[in-house]
């Protein structure tokens, strides 16, 4: 699968897959135009645009369950804003953490005693790393021990409202 992906990517291909999405209890035949790959800390992913949803997508590589044929794709990547596109998140320890523990966290993430970390990463991305470190829940400080300092700016790059990468 792997390599048909790959492939695909580097030829700039459309693939007829058949895909089993979390959303839909049969997996299902589409065509995709994979243009990037990443890896969220988990799982592999393709970036594609979906024929089907007319969008780009995220696709878990443990999910395709078979690659048919292929044509020339009709989109090019390029015009993928939430993967071209580089946000800046800042994290910081969590203000309610003793400082003991805020050190240990700023130790933790390289923070420097400057008290934050700036991560550049790719919108598309952002969905992942968020969950990864419980950015997406209320919890105790003990369980989401940093947060993003700078949230109105990264919502406003996922919205496509900031020109500011």
């Amino acid at each position: 699968m792997l390599r048909s992906i790959v492939r695909a990517i580097r030829t700039k291909k459309a693939l007829e897959v058949v895909y089993q999405s979390f959303s839909s209890p049969e997996p299902t035949a589409r065509w995709i135009a994979p243009h990037g790959l990443a890896f969220d800390g988990f799982r592999w992913h393709a970036r594609a645009w979906c024929y089907k949803n007319s969008s780009f997508i995220d696709l878990v590589l443990a999910r395709f369950i078979s690659i048919g044929s292929s044509r020339a794709a009709e989109i090019d990547g390029s015009v993928d804003r939430q993967w071209n596109e580089i946000v800046v998140v800042k994290l910081a320890p969590h203000p309610d953490l003793p400082d003991a523990h805020k050190r240990a966290i700023e130790l933790d993430y390289g923070m420097e005693r400057n008290g934050f970390i700036a991560v550049p990463m790719r919108i598309a991305l952002y969905y992942y790393f968020e969950r990864q470190l419980c950015l997406d829940i209320d919890a105790p400080p003990a369980r989401k021990q940093v947060v993003v300092t700078n949230p109105e700016e990264v919502q406003a790059a996922i919205s496509g409202q900031s020109d500011s990468t």
